[in-house]
């Protein structure tokens, strides 16, 4: 018992003095959370940018959205277009659904080029992920495309079959986990 004992003070010990070495990194947050907790009850989640070459030109969009067990779904979504006047766009996502590879995503704006928008906006996007690697086909995405009634958002993301042009990614990754 006793040089178990010992061998546990040392161990603590040496840990302590590990803690104050400048050149050792500091373990990032995320890494200190274990796996069970990290999930925080998301059961399916949407990640990534793309950047698509659409007919009037490059469209760079960006999304990080979750849905939880309950089914409460919270999320971003940012747009850049490139062409005449330079224009962003933020929107709140609201719902999404996946079916295989593919994302439904519903959202409302709330920014363009950095200011709050009044009036009442949502978006339709559908985006696929191919997987990983140098033999996966490049992900794909439609562009974001507006309604102006309230309810169309969930409208979509419900129905999830409704076909839109679509574009592989010139640069970018999707992740859509089921």
């Amino acid at each position: 018992m006793r040089s178990r004992f010992i061998a546990l003070a040392a161990s603590v010990l040496a840990l302590a003095s590990c803690a104050d070495h400048p050149q050792l990194p500091a373990t990032p947050a995320e890494m200190r959370v274990s796996a069970a907790s990290a999930s925080n009850g998301v059961v399916q989640s949407i990640n990534g940018n793309a950047d698509i070459q659409a007919p009037e030109g490059l469209r760079r969009m960006e999304i990080h959205a979750r849905k939880s067990a309950d089914g409460t779904v919270s999320g971003r979504f940012f747009l850049k277009q490139r062409w005449g006047d330079e224009d962003t766009y933020e929107a709140d996502v609201v719902c999404f659904t996946i079916v295989g590879n593919r994302a439904y995503v519903g959202g409302v704006l709330t920014k363009v080029n950095g200011v709050p928008y009044e009036e009442y906006a949502s978006f339709r996007l559908v985006m696929v992920d191919n997987g990983e690697g140098a033999s996966a086909a490049p992900d794909q995405s439609s562009q974001a495309f507006s309604f102006q009634q309230p309810g169309q958002p969930q409208l979509f993301c419900s129905n999830a079959s409704l076909v839109l042009p679509m574009y592989d990614l010139v640069r970018g990754n999707l992740q859509i986990r089921p």
